[in-house]
């Protein structure tokens, strides 16, 4: 096994590489309104996407996109090309302030899909800087951490 997936690293080590990084995730489902095949349907898309790209050049929107279950072919058929279920991840002070600008999302304005926001905290990966640095701008206090038992020792150099 190469070294960098020793098990060797004490818990202090690990748990300082965590990026426990306090975003939002919102999983979008659509509603029976939702027809992005019909004139009001495309409108809303537009408005939609150009929600989308004002959190993105805010600085606020980390990633987002639809999502697709399973492989292509086992996709039940649908009359439109556009997925209409999807996430999106973005930075806000609060639970509460994620849930205001969600609630502006024309869709769900609309009722044609329903947003459900998740606390992320962002602990692995390459696109930890970029999270921190929305969390540095639009983050509040500190997220309230539990500290897992595997964390959890009394001896010296290996607990958090």
């Amino acid at each position: 096994m190469p070294a960098r997936f020793s098990r060797r690293r004490d818990t202090a080590a690990i748990v300082e590489r965590m990026g426990r990084v306090r975003l939002f995730a919102v999983f979008m489902r659509p509603t029976a309104a939702y027809d992005v095949e019909s004139e009001r349907g495309r409108d809303l898309m537009l408005d939609h996407l150009d929600w989308l790209l004002d959190l993105e050049d805010e600085g606020r929107l980390f990633a987002g996109g639809p999502l697709r279950a399973g492989r292509p072919e086992e996709a039940p058929p649908r009359e439109s090309a556009v997925d209409p279920t999807g996430f999106f991840v973005i930075g806000a002070a609060s639970p509460e302030e994620a849930q205001e600008l969600v609630a502006r999302e024309p869709f769900a304005r609309a009722g044609w899909r329903t947003c459900v926001v998740h606390t992320w905290l962002l602990n692995e990966g390459v696109t930890i800087a970029v999270g921190r640095r929305i969390e540095e701008i639009f983050g509040g206090s500190e997220p309230e951490l539990g500290t897992a038992s595997w964390e959890r020792t009394d001896e010296p150099g290996k607990g958090a």
